[in-house]
């Protein structure tokens, strides 16, 4: 009997003990549960669409154009009212320009403004602005607004103007279709006004017309006759660096410039830059040059031959292109930017990058659900990857454009379910 006591009494404390280890158990899986709960739903998720990005290696610099031009001059030296655009393709006999007898070089330069500011409001107020939907037109407004902000802090003055001029015909037009009261319509005809005043004071005119055709341009620099096809063609390391250094003006033999003629499409660009930079460039191949002060107008052009300047170090890059683009004034010093090599890829940003079973990879968030995606960098920036839209493994899921990449958070993995 007193055996049997001392059994039952081992036996309660072996179901304490049990009972025990059992409740420490429970209140640890508790707090376990407890601490995943609160890094499940207490963290703030940060996320990122991905866009593919094109990485671009270039050369800047400073080269000239050449080009056959002939300098127009009429009789008259006063102000001028232009019947055609610059880069208007004319024909022979067809009217340029009016040439009054009087006026300053300054009533010229405000008859031109005027001009501009006419041409805005005229875009502003034309029939098809009533087509025009009044949502798209603010969405409109608004991206040129921040393209301009983005531009300015960044200092491109290149495209500025055509910008500003953009982002005033888009304000114009809403003023047009939403007030009743517009001063739109009003403000063109003061100008008009303006410029008729001013016509009217400038004495006698005379009419000018293209006496062969080719394009048409309203200025004129006096370096004409010797930035010419023919000194392009036959350039040697000594005539170029002649060129350059010449300093001419326009004179005023056979009458008063007032715009010029290109005879053809057809025109050089030479650009001197450093011998141990040249091995990037092979003759034949055809090379993308912005022209970053001039609207940012980018152009195929085509390397027709690299000429060895040895006493400067140097080598002449001689470029040939045949497009007039739209706006592409011909400056005879231009600044611009070649394309030597571009990469593209989606942007990933290198604090989303995590590392799972030894391959690097994002996580991304579908729904509410995250997933990882294994990426495959092919280019390396400060703080960025660009990755490939195609894997080396096709038995992986690779990043995709457009999938939403996760940049903060603790915990992350496979099927996380996020509220």
């Amino acid at each position: 009997m007193l055996q049997l006591q001392r059994i039952k009494r081992v036996k309660i404390k072996d179901t304490w003990k049990y009972r025990f280890v059992i409740i420490v158990i429970a209140v640890c899986i508790l707090l376990y549960t407890f601490y995943h709960m609160i890094s499940l739903f207490g963290e703030d998720i940060s996320t990122f669409a991905a866009g593919v990005t094109t990485e671009t290696d270039s050369l800047s610099g400073t080269g000239y154009i050449f080009r056959d031009e002939t300098v127009l001059r009429s009789s008259n030296g006063g102000v001028v009212d232009y019947l055609c655009s610059d880069g208007t393709k004319v024909a022979v006999g067809q009217e340029l320009a009016t040439v009054y007898s009087d006026g300053s070089l300054k009533d010229r330069e405000n008859v031109q403004k005027l001009d501009k500011q006419i041409a805005i409001l005229e875009k502003s107020s034309d029939s098809s602005v009533t087509s025009i939907d009044i949502a798209d037109l603010q969405n409109d407004i608004t991206d040129d607004y921040y393209i301009l902000v983005r531009m300015l802090a960044a200092g491109q003055t290149g495209e500025l103007s055509v910008q500003i001029n953009e982002f005033l015909v888009g304000m114009d037009r809403l003023s047009v279709l939403t007030e009743d009261d517009s001063k739109v319509a009003v403000t063109l005809e003061e100008l008009k006004a303006q410029k008729e005043e001013m016509i009217k004071a400038s004495g006698g005119a005379a009419v000018e017309s293209a006496q062969k055709g080719g394009y048409f341009y309203t200025s004129a620099d006096g370096y004409e006759e010797v930035f010419t096809m023919e000194a392009f063609e036959s350039l040697t390391s000594e005539s170029f660096a002649s060129l350059v250094s010449e300093r001419r003006t326009l004179s005023s033999d056979g009458g008063t410039a007032y715009g010029k003629l290109a005879d053809n499409s057809q025109w050089g660009f030479v650009m001197e830059i450093s011998d141990k930079k040249s091995d990037h460039f092979e003759e034949g191949l055809n090379y993308n040059v912005e022209f970053t002060e001039n609207n940012g107008a980018l152009l195929p052009m085509t390397l027709v031959s690299k000429i060895d300047c040895s006493t400067r170090d140097s080598v002449l890059l001689v470029f040939e292109c045949d497009r007039l683009p739209e706006r592409f004034e011909f400056n005879r010093c231009q600044s611009v930017s070649i394309e030597l090599d571009s990469l593209s890829g989606i942007y990933v940003p290198k604090k989303a990058v995590h590392t799972v079973d030894g391959n690097e990879g994002v996580y991304i968030l579908r729904g509410s659900v995250v997933h990882f995606r294994y990426i495959y960098i092919v280019y390396e920036g400060s703080d960025y990857y660009l990755v490939s839209e195609e894997g080396a493994d096709d038995s992986f899921v690779y990043l995709a454009p457009n999938d939403l990449i996760i940049l903060n958070g603790t915990n992350l993995f496979e099927g996380r379910i996020l509220e």
